[in-house]
Protein backbone atom coordinates (compact mmCIF):
# COMPACT_ATOMS: atom_id res chain seq x y z
CA UNK A 1 0.00 0.00 0.00
CA UNK A 2 2.95 1.92 0.66
CA UNK A 3 3.94 2.39 -3.49
CA UNK A 4 2.74 5.60 -5.10
CA UNK A 5 0.74 3.87 -7.68
CA UNK A 6 -1.72 1.91 -5.41
CA UNK A 7 -5.76 2.33 -5.58
CA UNK A 8 -5.56 1.79 -2.34
CA UNK A 9 -3.54 3.63 -0.46
CA UNK A 10 -4.42 5.55 2.82
CA UNK A 11 -3.37 9.52 3.42
CA UNK A 12 -2.48 11.19 6.82
CA UNK A 13 -6.14 11.84 7.16
CA UNK A 14 -7.89 8.47 6.46
CA UNK A 15 -4.83 7.24 8.91
CA UNK A 16 -6.35 9.66 11.75
CA UNK A 17 -10.28 8.93 10.66
CA UNK A 18 -9.15 5.27 11.86
CA UNK A 19 -7.22 6.41 15.03
CA UNK A 20 -10.31 8.03 15.78
CA UNK A 21 -12.66 5.62 14.66
CA UNK A 22 -10.75 2.84 17.22
CA UNK A 23 -10.35 4.94 19.96
CA UNK A 24 -14.49 5.82 20.04
CA UNK A 25 -15.19 2.40 19.60
CA UNK A 26 -12.57 0.70 22.27
CA UNK A 27 -14.91 1.07 25.26
CA UNK A 28 -18.12 -0.48 22.91
CA UNK A 29 -15.70 -3.44 22.72
CA UNK A 30 -14.48 -3.76 26.00
CA UNK A 31 -18.08 -3.53 27.45
CA UNK A 32 -18.77 -6.86 25.00
CA UNK A 33 -15.91 -8.07 25.99
CA UNK A 34 -16.99 -7.73 30.09
CA UNK A 35 -20.56 -8.84 29.82
CA UNK A 36 -20.35 -11.78 27.65
CA UNK A 37 -21.16 -15.18 29.06
CA UNK A 38 -23.38 -17.14 31.79
CA UNK A 39 -21.74 -14.84 34.68
CA UNK A 40 -22.97 -11.38 34.51
CA UNK A 41 -25.55 -10.04 36.28
CA UNK A 42 -28.09 -6.97 36.01
CA UNK A 43 -25.76 -4.63 37.88
CA UNK A 44 -23.32 -5.01 35.97
CA UNK A 45 -25.04 -4.62 32.44
CA UNK A 46 -26.57 -1.46 34.14
CA UNK A 47 -23.51 0.12 35.07
CA UNK A 48 -21.69 -0.90 31.79
CA UNK A 49 -24.74 1.29 30.11
CA UNK A 50 -23.90 4.13 32.04
CA UNK A 51 -20.54 3.62 31.37
CA UNK A 52 -20.88 3.99 27.95
CA UNK A 53 -23.49 6.36 28.12
CA UNK A 54 -20.29 9.01 29.86
CA UNK A 55 -18.44 8.20 26.79
CA UNK A 56 -20.68 8.89 24.53
CA UNK A 57 -21.16 12.61 25.82
CA UNK A 58 -17.60 12.93 26.06
CA UNK A 59 -17.53 11.75 22.96
CA UNK A 60 -20.10 14.13 20.88
CA UNK A 61 -18.04 17.14 23.00
CA UNK A 62 -14.47 15.92 21.49
CA UNK A 63 -15.81 15.49 18.10
CA UNK A 64 -17.56 18.57 17.27
CA UNK A 65 -14.30 20.11 15.42
CA UNK A 66 -15.07 17.34 12.78
CA UNK A 67 -18.29 17.16 10.96
CA UNK A 68 -18.03 13.30 10.35
CA UNK A 69 -16.65 12.24 13.25
CA UNK A 70 -19.57 14.27 14.70
CA UNK A 71 -22.18 12.72 12.48
CA UNK A 72 -20.95 9.54 13.19
CA UNK A 73 -21.00 9.83 16.98
CA UNK A 74 -24.45 11.47 17.01
CA UNK A 75 -25.75 8.63 15.16
CA UNK A 76 -24.33 6.02 17.95
CA UNK A 77 -25.99 8.48 20.16
CA UNK A 78 -29.57 8.05 19.14
CA UNK A 79 -29.52 4.72 18.93
CA UNK A 80 -28.07 4.07 22.24
CA UNK A 81 -30.47 6.58 23.54
CA UNK A 82 -33.71 4.20 22.49
CA UNK A 83 -32.49 1.70 24.68
CA UNK A 84 -31.22 3.81 27.36
CA UNK A 85 -34.14 5.81 28.41
CA UNK A 86 -36.03 2.59 28.14
CA UNK A 87 -34.46 1.54 31.66
CA UNK A 88 -36.39 4.32 32.94
CA UNK A 89 -39.27 2.46 32.75
CA UNK A 90 -37.49 -0.85 34.38
CA UNK A 91 -38.55 -0.71 38.46
CA UNK A 92 -35.46 -3.68 38.81
CA UNK A 93 -32.97 -0.98 37.33
CA UNK A 94 -33.09 1.59 40.60
CA UNK A 95 -33.23 -1.68 42.75
CA UNK A 96 -30.31 -3.58 40.94
CA UNK A 97 -28.21 -0.30 41.68
CA UNK A 98 -29.25 0.72 44.97
CA UNK A 99 -29.08 -2.59 46.52
CA UNK A 100 -25.78 -3.55 45.09
CA UNK A 101 -22.99 -2.81 48.18
CA UNK A 102 -20.63 -1.19 45.93
CA UNK A 103 -22.00 0.85 43.64
CA UNK A 104 -25.15 2.11 46.02
CA UNK A 105 -23.25 4.97 47.34
CA UNK A 106 -21.14 5.79 44.19
CA UNK A 107 -24.95 6.33 42.22
CA UNK A 108 -26.67 8.28 44.84
CA UNK A 109 -23.63 10.30 44.97
CA UNK A 110 -23.73 10.90 40.98
CA UNK A 111 -27.52 10.90 40.40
Amino acid sequence: MAQKDCPFSLDQGNWTLITQAYDFLQPFYEATIRLEGDHVTLDEVLWCIDVLREHLEESETAARHDKKLHAAVMTCWYAFDKWYEAIDHILVYAATVLLHPYRRLAYLNHY
